[in-house]
């Protein structure tokens, strides 16, 4: 690759294709997303599931931290976001102030955030009936409307396989005359696909008491 000026990224034509998808693999996220626009070659390629899996492989990840904090303004609270690389090789870590969208900044006003997975946030609004994926670092959103926000534990997560962002929601059934356990209602969202699925099998047996707390390890969530 070559670039003759600053508005225009120019690739040889005489550079196999072979070579071009190995050079780009060395690219940062934020240069790779300026590449899906060169052409509708690179845009279906760098959004495949199969190159996004080489490239999180090849490219070591920075850490970074999400800090949510408010601000005293003329007798006013305001609130600021903070993202913080965690770098280990240096004892002073990079802050970098947050420009947060404004459909991320009305959900953070009202609610927080619920559970984060490989570097993307999960918001909730429950007063607007609504979801909301984010990454912080390329400044990007995804709202979801929820079907039936309440009562709902909610768990986000990313497939390994595809690397397809997914909301896993799921609650217990109680019989309103009797208030015994019935069933419970399990719900996947896929970003890809863009719908909800209802998970039929493979849902607890038993009455439980589930809690916004988890843990994701390897692909599973723990609540």
């Amino acid at each position: 690759m070559s670039t003759y000026s600053n508005s225009e990224l120019i690739i040889p034509d005489n550079i196999p294709i072979e070579l071009q998808v190995e050079i780009i693999k060395h690219l940062p996220i934020k240069s790779l997303i300026r590449c899906t626009l060169l052409s509708k070659l690179f845009n279906a390629l760098i959004k495949s599931p199969s190159f996004i899996i080489k490239h999180s492989v090849r490219c070591k990840q920075q850490h970074h931290l999400f800090v949510q904090y408010d601000v005293s303004m003329n007798g006013e609270y305001r609130q600021k976001y903070v993202l913080i690389i965690d770098n280990d090789n240096d004892n002073f870590p990079q802050n970098k102030l947050l420009t947060v969208p404004e459909t991320v900044h009305q959900i953070l006003e009202h609610s927080y955030v619920l559970t984060s997975s490989h570097g993307l946030l999960c918001l909730a609004d429950c007063d607007e009936q609504r979801y909301c994926i984010w990454n912080p670092v390329i400044q990007r959103c995804i709202v979801i409307p929820i079907p039936d926000g309440l009562g709902w534990v909610v768990g986000l997560g990313v497939c390994p396989d595809s690397i397809d962002p997914k909301i896993v929601k799921i609650k217990r059934c109680v019989n309103s005359v009797t208030s015994t356990f019935v069933n419970w209602d399990a719900e996947v969202y896929s970003v890809s696909s863009g719908v909800w699925r209802t998970i039929s099998s493979d849902k607890p047996r038993k009455s439980t008491f589930l809690t916004p707390d988890q843990v994701l390890i390897n692909g599973i969530i723990y609540f």
